[in-house]
């Protein structure tokens, strides 16, 4: 009896919070069937009878297909693979369940999968499409029955197990074929010194020993090749780089370096080309990247340096025996220079573009898999980068990495759990102190690090996607806050509220459905809505934008436009879309006093906002100097510290039953001996 523990591991990838309890409660036997278990286990000698219910599943749950990836992809590089994913396929509004199972499989082609679903965007045919008819995928169609599932979940989990162990099998048959192979290499070394004496009488088995002979080098070629490219495949890369590691613990004058390289972009060549096409692109760059090497560069030698295709469209150089790190760089320059040059497949013109991380040996690195692991990571980082570079790996990039994917997690769970809040910023009138509008801004309340600012998470939750579920609930929250002020306060009677359009959400028009569905769910005025947008955030496809600002315009709602004077063409952006208003970037105003350009600049701005027939709001006031400045310019509107920093709910409303007459219009030392307006 194999007393190997075996992986009974299952991944649930479901959106529906009730099919994971389902799958919990007939996969996990109650209390009492457990402790029978045990129990049946001790009078049987410590072995219980076979039976479904008697297995142990360790179950993990995800509830989108990234995130489910994001799942597998980290157990799997930690050594506790999953054996079983559980995968549904809608999953609005991520991946869906295809495209979860396609890069699952990439991370791990021994998990097995089953698809459970009661409707699809796919049909069954169209599955097999996707997949082919294979072993290790099967369906579940919802609702599933009880004994369906645990024969299913016993079944791809003891199949799993039976295919690692054949795996196990696999390399030690490989070993046992190499093995095989020396011996008949040393056998046909002797057999030849018999041939030449009875030439005559053993010609046919000299034939069929030369035969054996080729078959044994054409199975060691398959075993250490890759089909497509005939370059190295893993299994040689690891043995080389781990001779290379042998050696540089045994030569500190030694070095060697690793080159993770990955195409940018190859998905859109496969889906717009073909995978013909993709094939004999990747021929291409592996012969590129082979050719790179045999430049006139010192130290770069032919016979000792290898590339290797691992899988996709990932090549690994090693360089055997550098100088040191700026050596191994500027040989990767090398490499992504000559890969980046025009390539012509069939009828189509393609520039490749690739980029490139880049691990240096040291002695921490004991076996190839470490090292990979940290070229990959500084792959990682030169893709963040901004892709067709280079990157070397330190310690810190690890750090990074991990730092990055627990912030998209804590940040995925945020918008399950509702950690988001909305402050306020008064937009005060200079003249009145009036408060005129409120700007909504979104902070997070982390469990663990407390209250964020939008500068520790909006990037990321733009990269990821995760802005417009953040955006979404800003809008509900805030529309719904002040419509409840504007009816139940006289103070805020006339009052609006300005909400950020991050570039994302600016070219989605989703966003249209959002805002519409925000006024009619809360009857609010749509006058008294104000969409604040950037410069910079319009300038990737600016008639998509435009056609969404038009639409949004259309409600009634108006557009402010932000950190006007920051951009290199704020005047024909201005005249182009429907603004009602400009908010002056806060460089201009905490200058004023500083700088004699400043004053110019301001008044120069306003008689363009006058001209144009929109209002002007000058951003970052923080003292009462600024404040008498910006209201000699004739400014008339302004925010900032001085007047109030983003405040929770309960705080703005004290500030709005006070308003902000008694800073705008101080009394007594507070009003004295201003400083004069440069001329």
């Amino acid at each position: 009896m194999n007393n190997q523990v075996k992986n009974r591991r299952i991944l649930i990838v479901d959106d529906n919070e009730a099919i994971h309890a389902d799958i919990h409660s007939i996969l996990e036997p109650p209390k009492e069937n457990a402790e029978l278990n045990s129990l049946t286990a001790a009078l049987f000698d410590g072995v219980a009878p076979t039976s479904t219910d008697a297995i142990k599943y360790e179950i993990d749950s995800a509830f989108q297909g990234q995130e489910g990836f994001e799942m597998l992809r980290k157990s799997y590089a930690e050594g506790s693979p999953y054996a079983l994913a559980i995968v549904d396929v809608r999953m609005p509004p991520g991946w869906d369940g295809i495209q979860t199972i396609q890069e699952m499989k990439k991370i791990d082609p021994y998990l097995q999968v089953a698809i459970c679903t009661a409707y699809s965007d796919y049909s069954w045919q169209s599955m097999l499409d996707k997949f082919g008819i294979n072993d290790w995928l099967l369906i579940l169609k919802k609702p599933f029955d009880v004994v369906e599932v645990k024969q299913l979940a016993c079944s791809l989990t003891e199949k799993w197990n039976l295919s690692k162990r054949v795996s196990m099998r696999t390399v030690e048959l490989e070993q046992s074929v190499e093995d095989h192979a020396l011996q008949l290499e040393i056998a046909n070394a002797k057999l030849q010194e018999q041939v030449q004496s009875l030439a005559d009488t053993n010609s046919h088995l000299s034939r069929e020993m030369e035969a054996r002979r080729e078959a044994d080098e054409q199975l060691r070629h398959i075993a250490f090749h890759d089909a497509l490219t005939g370059l190295p495949n893993r299994v040689m890369l690891s043995e080389r780089i781990g001779e290379c590691i042998d050696r540089s613990k045994r030569q500190q004058s030694y070095h060697f370096s690793v080159l993770y390289c990955d195409l940018d972009n190859f998905k859109i060549v496969n889906d717009s080309l073909g995978h013909r096409v993709g094939d004999q692109l990747l021929v291409h760059i592996g012969e590129r990247l082979r050719n790179a090497l045999r430049t006139t560069l010192e130290s770069i030698r032919a016979g000792y340096d290898m590339v290797s295709r691992l899988s996709g469209d990932e090549f690994v150089v090693l360089l055997d025996d550098v100088e040191g790190a700026e050596h191994a760089l500027l040989i990767a320059e090398r490499v992504r220079e000559v890969v980046c040059q025009t390539v012509k497949i069939d009828q189509n013109e393609l520039v490749p573009s690739i980029s490139i991380g880049v691990a240096m040996s040291s002695g921490e690195y004991d076996d190839a898999t470490e090292m990979l692991r940290d070229a990959d990571t500084a792959l990682y980082h030169a893709k963040d980068n901004g892709k067709c570079c280079v990157s070397m790996f330190d310690s810190n990039m690890r750090t990074q990495v991990t730092n990055r994917m627990n912030l998209e997690s804590d940040l995925r769970r945020a918008i399950e759990e509702e950690q988001f809040v909305v402050y306020y910023q008064p937009i005060v009138s200079l003249l009145t102190g009036e408060i005129v509008s409120l700007e909504a801004l979104v902070r997070w309340q982390h469990p663990v690090q407390g209250m964020l600012s939008p500068d520790a998470f909006i990037s990321v939750a733009e990269e990821t996607g995760m802005i417009d579920a953040i955006g979404e609930f800003v809008f509900r929250e805030a529309v719904d806050q002040v419509g409840h002020w504007k009816s139940s306060l006289p103070e805020a009677e006339q009052l609006s509220v300005s909400i950020n359009l991050s570039p994302r959400q600016l070219r989605n028009r989703r966003i249209i459905g959002v805002i519409s569905e925000s006024l009619k769910n809360s009857g609010f005025d749509p006058s008294a809505l104000k969409i604040e947008v950037t410069e910079s955030a319009m300038m990737t496809d600016l008639a998509m934008v435009r056609s969404i600002i038009e639409d949004i315009s259309a409600m009634g709602v108006e557009f402010y436009l932000d950190d006007f004077g920051t951009g290199y063409s704020s005047l024909s952006i201005l005249h182009t879309l429907p603004f009602s208003t400009i908010k002056l970037d806060r460089s201009f105003v905490s200058n004023l006093d500083k700088e004699l350009e400043s004053p110019t600049t301001i008044q120069a701005i306003v008689m363009l906002a006058r001209n144009g027939g929109v209002k002007l709001v000058a951003e970052g006031i923080e003292t009462y100097a600024q404040l008498c400045y910006l209201r000699e310019l004739d400014c008339e509107y302004g925010q900032g510290y001085y007047f109030s920093k983003p405040k929770p709910k309960r705080e703005i409303e004290e500030l709005l039953r006070k308003g902000a007459k008694h800073l705008v219009q101080p009394e007594g030392a507070a009003a004295k001996s201003l400083p004069a307006l440069a001329n």
